[in-house]
């Protein structure tokens, strides 16, 4: 288990802000860990990844923020348009 990302996770909680999303994983994806890189880069993910993702994540946050992470992990940016718009998780 990635102690980098359960970090992550622990430190995002159950109901990170967008912004929060965005900075950690700018952070997962400068890190180059092959890890982090291997549960969060692929998509979509085989069911190995996305279950050792998930538990990892329900460590500290919980399958739908390891979803959200993915999501701005592989394509950076996303949860800023969102948050620009007045989003909900702003």
């Amino acid at each position: 288990m990635s102690e980098l990302l359960l970090s992550a996770f622990q430190a995002l909680g159950v109901a990170p802000s967008y912004r929060e999303i965005t900075l950690v994983a700018n952070a997962l994806r400068t890190s180059e860990d092959a890890e982090v890189c291997e549960l969060l880069g692929a998509w979509p993910p085989g069911d190995e990844e996305w279950d050792r993702l998930v538990s990892v994540a329900d460590a500290g946050a919980g399958g739908l923020v390891a979803l959200d992470l993915a999501t701005e992990f592989q394509s950076p940016g996303t949860f800023e348009a969102l948050a620009a718009g007045g989003g909900e998780g702003t």
